[in-house]
Order: structure tokens, then C-alpha cells, then sequence
């Protein structure tokens, strides 16, 4: 029964971006945790255990502390509840698929194929036009938010599914076979849907692993065994020479956002900055690469991100070389593991697709990481403490447990409560919701939605002077070009001219490509009649290289001639 649960859980989890997204995206971390923390009272309240702790579950556990001081001591800003919640949930993610048997794990399985299977047929409806995108941008992207979500986890579930009907095809029952076959046909069609270079990438580097795994190969001979070889990793080469060429400005996107991060990691290279820190710290790591760099060919893909694109870096940027190296390890003894090579897969398409993507940041993907890890955890018979857990034992575990999700709830109704507030103060600004959100603010800072919600509400108020305290404080923990270029008008407003120029030209190193930035400075040396430095501005505006020429673009760029053209001698 626990199995099944849990099952069901992983398969509802890519549907929880349909009901709780946005503002809204703390909730699942919230459900899923009361699912797990009631699952597991049940579970020690009617069955008598023996839990076995072995020296893989040590390494986790030191991973764990190590993060946890990381986050306490290293990191310089206070940390939301929600993130300690989070890793809670993956430490009991992480339990529940270690003390699943083999039974449990067929139904794990099993429900992630499934669960794929229902994204596939999602995706091709939408790709027909009979069910709408959750996004206004792509037309396919099953319950999630960007196709790229979607093709990662149809990546995984596809090599679930094919690795299961290659290595077991002759040991698998007719309807299994017939079953594998009718979803692989749904499946295949929605992954290129998903148009995921991440994803395809994943998947081909998973499926030359498996090649190379096979029967087949194993028993060439030698000297054919290296032509294939070579051959096979040429064709790899050449099809990820394509996939940067079938959309460059994409992966150059991501060489900028490595390039930053490569001089975040280099400012604290053994210990990193602190678990949680990264999007604390990358916008202004941004500003000051093009400040050092004006004329960078990344100039053009410069955009506001908050991760790294690529979770070893993010890893390394927040944790260093320590944390970088104890993953690294948990992974070793994982992949040495006497694990099925069905679940290896899988975590290694999801690994792969985590060196170009944020996994960690799309919750479904992110449950998968405990999941795998837990099924794949070695169990040496040889090297383990048993506790025998007696009646008083499960009675005590269960209260911790009992009070580990009150406190889940507790939190859970406090941002509920902030998010009510801030959907409110969004709609209409009445006193009682402003003084409602002003005293739970030291809570909102902290939240990255929330607090990007919040300065832009405060910044059209008539406290200004309110509404700069707030941004000189949520900028520590989370900014954009967008929050800066906000804050520089609020300056503006009360003629603090020297703070307010600071902050329009960080705005613009922040993103080059965005023209908002150097038309504020324009205006702002109109007001102040600095007219060189207008007219030097908005000479900068014209020759701007932006990455998207709309309407705004257009109507700056003819108000500057148009100011060019009245100022400058004929």
C-alpha cells in the first residue's frame, strides 16, 4: 500500500504545475511533505521495523549536514523556511525509496512510465489544438511551463520504458510487450514535440551507454568493438555540434550564464558561498562580467536568471569543491551499485539533462533525484547497524513525525497567508492589505516570488521612502534588471539623482541587450540637464544591439533622434 501511494504520488506530481504554479508553487513542496510525514506515522504506528543503517546512508547524511552548515554558516543572508522544508521533503523522498523492496519498486516504475505516457498525450493533444499550453509562448509543453520541462521528463520515462523492452525483452509476458510497444508509439511522437535539445542530448548519451551495455557489442571482437566505438562517439560529437547549431543564441545563452558562474565559483572555490546563495549573487556577478567585458559576443543573450543552467556548476558556485566532491561521490557509489541498470539510466538522463538545464528548480524533476538515488542505494549485508525499533520506539518516532507536520502546516497556512496578501495587494491597494503585508515583509524578503511580487507593487505607492527600504533589502536576496531599473526611479523621484544613475547603470550591465536601462539614464540626464551625457546616452540607445526590436524599442529609439536631431548642430 505505502508503494502504491507513493506510486500515485510521482505520477500526480507533473499535474501539480497545473494547479499550483507562479505564485502559488510552494504548495506542492507543502502537499507532497504531509503526504509523506502521514504515510510514514501510518506506516511505523501498525508495523514493527528493523531499520538498517548502512555507509551510503552515512555519505548522505554528511552530504546533508555539510549543506546544512553550508547554508548556516557560509551563507551570509537568512534562509526562507520553505528551503529547509524542501530538503526535508527530499531526505523523506529519499527514505521512502530506500525502504521500498523490489515489489515497490516495479510499482515506482512503473507509475514514472505512466506518468510519462499521460505527458505524451497531453503534449500531442495540444500539438492538435485540443487542449491549451500553459504557456502563452509554446504551444507544447504537457502540464508543464516549457517544453524543455517536458521533453526531460519524457526523456527519463522513454528510457525507462526502451531500456526495460531491450534488456528484458525475452523474460518479459506477451501483454508487457504488447503494452511497452503501444506506449513507446504515443511516446516517441510528443518527445520530439517537446523540441528539448536537452532532452534529445540525454537521451542519445543514455542510449550509447546502453549500446555499449548490450549483448550485442560485448561480443565483437576486439578490433571491431573499437571501430564501433569510435564510430558511435564521432556520430555523438557531430549530433551535439547540430544541436548547438539548430538554436545557437539558446546554448550561447548558456555559455554566458557558465562564464559568470566560473568567476562566482573562483571567489570561493573550497566552501562556495553558501547553500541557497546562487540567486543572491548572479545578476550583480553578471553586471560586473560586462562591465570588465563591454564588448562580449554574449552581449546579445544576456537576460535576468537566477540559476545556472547546469546544477554541477550551481552546485559547485553555492557549496565548493567539498560539496561539489561529495555528490560527486554519492553518484560514484550509486553507479558501482548492484542496481538494475533500468534506474541507472534514468538517473543518468536526468543527470545529463541537469548539465544544461535547472532540474532542481521543476519539482517533479527534482523528486526524481531521491527517488533514483534511493532505489539505486547499495545495501553491503556486510556493512551495517540494525535498530531494532520496538513498540515505545515507533510511539516516539511518530510523535517526531506528528510534529514535524504540524509544523509543515503551521508554514504552509503562513505563506498561504502571504500569498492571499499579495494577490490582494495586486488587485486593490487598500490600506488594511498594505499594513497586512508590511508586517509579514522580513518573511517575504526571503522569497524570491513573493519579494519580486512585492517591490513591484511598493514601487507604485506614494511611500517612497518605504518602498526604497524595501528594495535596498530585497535586493540582497533576489534582483533583476527590472527590480533595479524600479529602484533607480523610486531615487529619481527624490532627486537623489547619484543613486538613482547607480542603479540604472548596473540595470544595464545586468542585461546589455535591454534598451529600459539607457533610456532611463537618458532621461535622467535631461531632467538633470546633463545634456552631454544625454546626448552620449542617446547615441548608445541608437547603436544598441537588443535582442528583441519591439514597439518600446521603436518608440525610444525615434524619441532619442528626435532629441538628437533638435540638439545637435545641423
Amino acid at each position: 500500500m505505502f508503494d502504491k501511494i507513493i506510486g500515485g504520488m510521482l505520477i500526480a506530481l507533473p499535474f501539480l504545475n497545473i494547479v499550483y504554479k507562479g505564485v502559488s508553487e510552494f504548495e506542492m513542496v507543502f502537499l507532497c511533505l504531509a503526504i509523506l510525514l502521514i504515510l510514514l506515522v501510518i506506516k511505523l504506528l501498525f508495523k514493527r521495523h528493523d531499520f538498517k543503517i548502512y555507509y551510503f546512508d552515512i555519505l548522505i547524511l554528511a552530504y546533508l549536514v555539510y549543506g546544512l552548515l553550508s547554508n548556516t554558516l557560509v551563507k551570509q543572508l537568512e534562509t526562507e523556511p520553505l528551503f529547509y522544508l524542501k530538503w526535508g521533503l527530499i531526505i523523506l523522498m529519499y527514505f521512502s525509496a530506500r525502504i521500498l523492496f523490489d515489489d515497490g519498486r516495479k510499482i515506482i516504475l512503473t507509475s514514472i512510465i505512466f506518468s510519462g505516457f499521460i505527458q505524451a498525450i497531453i503534449a500531442e493533444l495540444q500539438f492538435f489544438g485540443l487542449l491549451d499550453s500553459l504557456s502563452e509562448e509554446f504551444a507544447v509543453t504537457g502540464s508543464f511551463s516549457n517544453p524543455s520541462h517536458l521533453g526531460i521528463y519524457l526523456a527519463i520515462s522513454l528510457t525507462m520504458l526502451l531500456t526495460t523492452l531491450l534488456m528484458e525483452w525475452n523474460l518479459l509476458k506477451l501483454s508487457i510487450k504488447v503494452a511497452g510497444i503501444c506506449l513507446s508509439v504515443f511516446m516517441i511522437p510528443a518527445f520530439f514535440l517537446a523540441d528539448s535539445r536537452t532532452a534529445f542530448l540525454a537521451v542519445m548519451i543514455s542510449g550509447i551507454i546502453l549500446f555499449f551495455k548490450s549483448h550485442g557489442f560485448i561480443r565483437l571482437e576486439k578490433g571491431k568493438k573499437r571501430l564501433v566505438f569510435v564510430t558511435v562517439w564521432l556520430l555523438g560529437l557531430i549530433s551535439v555540434a547540430l544541436l548547438y547549431l539548430y538554436r545557437p543564441s539558446s546554448a550561447n545563452s548558456r555559455l554566458l550564464i557558465w562564464n559568470v558562474s566560473k568567476d562566482l565559483f573562483f571567489e570561493k572555490p573550497i566552501f562556495g558561498h553558501g547553500s541557497g546563495s546562487f540567486p543572491s549573487m548572479y545578476m550583480y556577478s553578471q553586471a560586473e562580467y560586462f562591465f570588465k567585458n563591454p564588448s562580449s559576443e554574449f552581449t546579445i543573450v544576456s537576460n535576468n536568471h537566477y540559476q545556472a543552467f547546469n546544477e554541477f556548476i550551481h552546485l559547485a558556485c553555492e557549496q565548493g569543491i567539498v560539496g561539489l566532491l561529495l555528490f560527486v561521490t554519492i553518484l560514484y557509489f550509486i553507479f558501482y551499485s548492484k542496481g538494475k541498470m533500468v534506474l541507472k539510466l534514468a538517473l543518468t538522463t536526468l543527470l545529463i539533462a541537469s548539465c544544461f538545464s535547472y532540474s532542481f528548480d521543476v519539482f517533479p524533476l527534482m523528486l526524481l533525484f531521491p527517488t533514483f538515488i534511493g532505489l539505486l542505494a547499495p545495501k553491503e549485508e556486510a556493512h551495517f547497524i540494525t535498530f531494532q525499533i520496538n513498540a515505545f520506539g515507533r510511539f516516539v518516532s511518530s510523535i517526531v513525525f506528528c510534529g514535524a507536520l504540524a509544523v509543515t502546516i503551521i508554514f504552509w497556512k503562513q505563506y498561504q497567508k502571504t500569498e492571499d496578501s499579495l494577490i490582494h495587494l495586486m488587485q486593490e491597494k487598500d490600506i488594511k492589505t498594505i499594513s497586512t503585508v508590511k508586517d509579514n515583509y522580513d518573511f517575504i524578503k526571503k522569497n524570491m516570488m513573493f519579494s519580486f511580487i512585492f517591490t513591484k507593487q511598493i514601487s507604485q505607492m506614494d511611500d517612497t521612502e518605504y518602498a526604497l527600504s524595501v528594495f535596498q533589502e530585497s535586493t540582497k536576496y533576489f534582483v533583476t534588471s527590472e527590480m533595479m531599473i524600479d529602484e533607480g526611479m523610486l531615487y529619481q523621484k527624490i532627486k537623489d539623482y547619484k543613486a538613482a544613475e547607480d542603479c540604472f547603470t548596473t540595470a544595464y550591465f545586468m542585461n546589455p541587450s535591454r534598451i529600459l536601462p539607457n533610456y532611463h539614464l537618458f532621461r535622467l540626464y535631461k531632467e538633470t540637464g546633463d545634456n552631454a551625457k544625454a546626448i552620449k546616452t542617446a547615441k548608445l540607445i541608437l547603436a544598441q544591439p537588443v535582442s528583441v526590436v519591439g514597439s518600446i524599442t521603436l518608440r525610444i529609439r525615434k524619441e532619442v533622434r528626435d532629441y538628437l536631431s533638435k540638439t545637435l548642430p545641423k
